[in-house]
């Protein structure tokens, strides 16, 4: 039994002096008080990754005295190992330590690093010096400092990374009868961790719970006390990938009527490896489990532990006696064994959280809505308003150049350009209702940060915007080795060029590494390797190594030496120097930086969503089909170019470096080029070009080294930088005019491999690298299309208009013509429309009877009401900006709304509740909503939640006050109908303070109570059921059985995607148990009735949205 666990989480660095023990395992001399006797890992030991560490001391160890400070584990570079430290009764005089066991498939979570890892192990004493020390039960400081040197295996594969505690393979605990062990196999249930009953063996082996009369809650979505899952203890830990811990391995099944077991949709989850016991496993069932059956728990043949040992056969004798629960209604709800569940999506978890239904894979021509914090929200993240009085517009005239810095920079501006008022534009960001840059003029880029522009208007650049890198100045004095060659510098966060000949105060083995974008340290090309050859040898044989080009972009990338200007490699040296590192011949040239993109895949060398479409794009020919896959950008952020590494400097001796060194010694490098910058014009109007509009983002040049006669230039030249990002994004179009210069509009391109007279330098020595090409992006709102031309009288729905010249046979040919490199036609992050979908949301035992032997499946009836047939949100009036309200439930027998009063429907004290009985409940019990009985709300009152409970003026409809309900609970009394009650529960009014009993009628002094469904809420800049004129939202859905492998059949669905659930039903009624999965899809467009996006348009969200079902 352990106890006291401690976990090690972090460690304070701590100053050891001398009078430190190595080496040995053990350290014992009885003469010397307190001591550390034996640590288990040996000097320079290979220790496996989950391998427990022991600590036996001289004396019992007071345990309140370790910790992370007293013990520390960390690597050479001073990361943390994690773990837990714990002592066992029966050692009092021993510490151990557990690193963490990894539940990850990559292991990057486990407490020792696999890899070949190098960790110190330290144990301070007083020796060094240290008070903070692990002490004993008599309160004696440890005396003698412990310092172990050890390493984790080298490979990660199972056998070699851990170490196997408990021979065979992964083993079920299940506890003894009565027994009180916590490791052992349970049932989790009601949401609540320490809600458990354990599943026990009897003396004869046979299998029992630890509460004999439970029965298993069925799992429904609505209701968190039925949830439930069964917690596998194992004796010993197991592998953590991803193919072990899969349905496939682990999985619940129940029992039919038959006597079959069959296996239920189950979530697989390691919650913890190596515990006390080994592992612990959940397996969570998804959907509704099937009534008054038996469930069990299987691990089928191939469950590995962490060796990879595995089963030969099925284990399922281990948790096989639970017996799902069986739900039954007395009269008047009828039939009586009826259960009603939903979907409820709060839309709180998106993207890749574990909890999120959000269906990353779904593929749109459409940005995706936001789904997250709360809200499903249409995709109009912009951040415009159009600057100061939302009327700024900035014009840069002919003729003149505008600096502009980053980090903060005013410019004028205003009603068409006029210079009525000034903006401060911070961190590179410009808020414009129009920019305009005309012929001639020029925008001149500088600084830290990248260039963004948010235009609620358009953008029209007639003129240049630069962001190009620097060139790097040209080493053009001699005997100056005591001055660093600085590199060029990166503009609008592109990376800064190497240095060259960065030590002052001897000779520079090699040339400086050029930057990433923003500030990524040595992210660039690398340096050329300095060369050295006797002086006798002439200048030429110690040419160094040239610097290596940025790298951004991979497509044109190759790691050749050859003597070619696209190279972006440095070129090596004179066969006749040797590398001032390497020792070898010749000097070593400089390779490019690894850049971003690390997947090997050019096919999503981007920032952003791609649209892959169904069919052949044919240029000229509108393409009617739709989107094949979506392919997301490697890139989680925008960059900008990366620099060029520095060239190596050239050593005129036979050693290195160069004896009795002056200033005058070698032959100083050329410093890399800058990395071009980044650009991102956002603009809900459309991005024109005139004729002469360009924008440069390219990399700055490599320098020439220094010369020993005219231009010879015996220094390695840096390697030049990358092109930039450039981002444009329209809510309209992009509009090129016909290009008069024959230029490209767009360059991102790296700077060009410099060579210098060709006459003075042998050929392919010492030149550095071209930059790599940087990544242009164009976003559009038709992504799909093919690329048009610029004739707006031509009939085209083209979203990117080219001038006719310029139009090739492909799109990537004619965006060719235009700019270089080929840019990217993307989805754009905002827009009019946009769309998000659910994953497949299984029914689980919903459909299934186990009590019928003939196995006919039940009947499942959907409800959605607040759209129509197409799936819009109902909107009669269109006029007033409100979703249509639903009908009331709550109905007296003649059909009027029921009144508030002390038998049927009286408010309870606390104003925050109302109990419903008698004729009150007389729609609830007898009516129905689209052939849906309306008892599906007693069912499972649950399914009330964010109901809206009015209580409104008799005869003055006017006066009303709305609660929102937020919890129910039905109470059938006896087996014999009138004496049911239906409790509400409601929030307190948006005041704070007002409740039920703070609503006052004004005229007639009867109010009359409604319970008004919402089964969603639109909201629109904070106001509830607020719907824009021009503004609509399509909410579908989709059915599918499932599949030969468990799956739901995508490719044949039962019901495809539609606005009327209630072809769920006619199918369910054709084809009994055909539906097993359904999701649902919502589609905003903020100007389908009409109008134009501006600064003043307003997302529209959803707050929740459910979907009852009744089985």
């Amino acid at each position: 039994m352990r106890f006291h666990p401690v976990p090690l989480f972090g460690f304070l660095t701590i100053g050891l002096l001398a009078s430190c023990s190595s080496g040995s395992g053990s350290s014992e001399d009885p003469g010397i008080g307190f001591q550390l006797v034996i640590i288990s890992v040996q000097e320079n030991a290979v220790w496996k990754i989950n391998q427990e560490i022991r600590f036996t001391f001289s004396e019992d160890v007071d345990f309140s005295t370790v910790s992370n400070n007293t013990i520390n584990i960390q690597t050479t570079s001073g990361e943390p190992a994690t773990g837990t430290f714990f002592m066992r009764p029966s050692e009092p005089d021993t510490v151990l330590f557990q690193p963490n066991c990894p539940t990850r498939e990559d292991l990057s979570d486990a407490g020792l690093r696999p890899g070949g890892v190098q960790y110190v192990l330290t144990v301070p004493g007083a020796s060094s010096n240290s008070v903070n020390t692990v002490r004993s039960t008599a309160n004696d400081l440890l005396n003698i400092t412990q310092i172990r040197h050890f390493r984790t295996p080298v490979e990660v594969t199972p056998d070699d990374a851990f170490f196997d505690t408990t021979l065979g393979p992964p083993v079920p605990l299940v506890r003894s009868l009565n027994s009180s062990d916590m490791d052992a196999t349970y049932i989790e249930f009601g949401g609540d961790p320490n809600n458990r009953v354990y599943f026990e063996r009897r003396p004869d082996q046979t299998l029992v719970l630890s509460a004999p009369d439970f029965r298993v809650p069925l799992n429904l979505y609505s209701d968190a006390t039925t949830q439930v899952a069964v917690v596998i203890e194992f004796n010993q830990p197991v592998n953590p990938a991803g193919s072990n811990l899969t349905p496939d391995l682990l999985s619940l099944q129940y029992q039919d009527a038959g006597g079959v077991w069959i296996s239920l949709e189950t979530r697989v989850e390691l919650v913890q490896n190596c515990t006390s016991a080994g592992a612990r496993v959940r397996l969570e069932p998804i959907g509704v489990l099937p009534a008054n059956s038996l469930l069990r728990a299987v691990v089928r043949p191939g469950f590995e532990d962490l060796t990879g040992q595995t089963n030969n056969l099925n284990i399922d004798n281990f948790a096989d006696v639970a017996m799902t629960d069986e739900i039954l209604f007395s009269p008047p709800v009828q039939p009586e064994d009826e259960v009603s569940d939903e979907i409820f999506e709060g839309f709180l978890f998106g993207g890749t959280d574990p909890d999120s239904l959000q269906d990353l894979d779904a593929a749109f021509d459409v940005p995706a809505a936001d789904w997250s914090e709360g809200r499903l929200s249409a995709a109009f993240d912009f951040q415009g308003t159009g600057g100061p009085g939302s009327n700024f517009d900035w014009h840069v005239g002919s003729g003149e150049i505008f600096f502009f810095d980053t980090t903060a920079t005013v410019i004028i501006g205003g009603p068409d350009g006029n210079p009525e008022t000034q903006q401060n534009a911070v961190n590179g960001i410009v808020d414009v209702r129009n920019l305009v840059i005309e012929e001639g003029g020029e925008i001149r880029v500088q600084g830290p940060n990248a260039f963004q522009v948010f235009a609620t208007g358009t953008v029209e650049i007639s003129g240049r915007l630069e962001v190009s890198g620097f060139n790097a100045r040209n080493v053009a004095t001699l005997n100056t080795g005591n001055q660093v060659e600085v590199g060029g510098s990166g503009v609008a966060g592109g990376g800064r060029g190497g240095n060259a000949s960065a030590v002052i105060t001897n000779s520079t083995p090699r040339g400086g590494v050029g930057q990433g974008p923003f500030g990524i340290l040595n992210a660039g090309g690398l340096g050329g390797e300095s060369g050295y050859a006797p002086k006798g040898d002439g200048k030429d044989a110690r040419r160094p190594g040239g610097g290596g080009g940025g790298r951004f972009a991979n497509a044109d990338d190759t790691l050749s030496t050859a003597c070619n200007s696209f190279d972006h490699a440095g070129n090596d040296g004179n066969a006749g120097s040797r590398g001032a590192l390497t020792g070898q011949s010749p000097a070593k040239g400089g390779q490019p930086g690894s850049g971003p993109f690390v997947d090997k895949d050019d096919t999503n060398d981007f920032l952003g969503v791609l649209a892959v479409p169904d069919g052949p794009i044919v240029i000229g020919v509108p393409f009617t089909g739709g989107v094949q896959s979506l392919v997301r950008g490697e890139l989680t952020r925008m960059l900008a170019g990366y620099g060029g590494g520095g060239g190596g400097d050239a050593v005129p001796f036979a050693v290195f470096p160069a004896p009795n060194w002056n200033p005058g010694s070698d032959e100083k490098g050329g410093p890399g080029g800058g990395g071009g910058g980044a650009v991102h014009i956002r603009a809900l109007g459309e991005i024109e070009f005139g004729p002469s509009g360009e924008i440069f983002a390219k990399g700055g040049r490599g320098a020439t080294g220094e010369n020993t006669l005219f231009l010879d230039h015996v220094g390695g030249t840096g390697g030049s930088g990358s092109g930039g990002h450039i981002i444009l994004e329209s809510a309209a179009r992009i509009f090129f005019n016909s290009n008069s210069a024959s230029s490209d509009f767009i360059t991102a391109i790296g700077g060009p491999k410099v060579v210098g007279p060709m006459a003075d330098i042998p050929a392919c020595n010492s030149f550095g690298g071209s930059g790599g090409a940087g990544v242009i992006q164009l976003h559009v709102p038709n992504a799909l299309d093919p690329v048009g031309t610029s004739d707006l009288t031509e009939p085209n729905p083209s979203d990117i208009r080219v001038p006719t010249l310029d139009v090739g046979n492909t799109v990537d040919e004619t965006l060719d013509n235009i700019m270089s490199p080929i840019g990217k036609i993307l989805i754009p992050t905002f827009g009019a429309r946009s769309r998000a979908r659910s994953k497949w949301i299984s029914l689980g035992g919903a459909s299934v009877d186990p009590d019928d032997p003939m196995m006919t499946p039940d009947l499942v009836s959907f409800l959605f009401q607040g759209t129509g047939s197409d799936g819009r949100v109902l909107d009669e009036d269109p006029a007033d900006g409100v979703v249509d309200e639903l009908s009331n439930i709550l109905l007296a027998p003649n059909g009027d709304p029921i009144s508030v009063d002390d038998e049927t429907a009286p408010i309870q004290s606390s104003g925050l509740a109302m109990i419903f009985r008698g004729s009150a409940l007389n729609n609830l019990l007898f009516g129905e909503t689209d052939s849906v009985s309306n008892d599906i709300y007693l069912r499972t009152p649950a399914l009330l939640k964010n109901f809206i409970l009015r209580l409104q003026e008799e005869g003055n409809t006017a006066n009303h006050m709305d609660s929102v309900v937020t919890s129910a609970t039905y109470d059938e009394g006896n087996p014999f109908p009138s004496d049911e009650v239906l409790t509400i529960n409601v929030a307190v009014q948006p005041d704070g303070m007002s409740t039920l009993l703070d609503f006052t009628p004004a005229m007639s002094g009867t109010i009359q109570v409604l319970l008004i469904p919402r089964f969603f809420r639109v909201v629109t800049d904070g106001q509830p059921d607020a719907l824009p004129t021009e503004a609509f939202v399509n909410i579908r859905f989709q059915a599918a059985r499932v599949d030969g492998m468990g799956n739901p059949d995508e490719d044949d669905p039962v019901v495809d995607f539609t606005g009327d659930i209630s072809q769920f039903n006619t199918a369910n009624m054709a084809m009994p148990g055909e539906i097993q999965f359904f999701r649902f899809e919502v589609e905003f467009d903020l100007t389908g009735g009409g109008g134009t996006l501006d600064a003043d348009t307003k997302p529209v969200t959803l707050d929740f949205l459910r979907i009852p079902y009744l089985f």
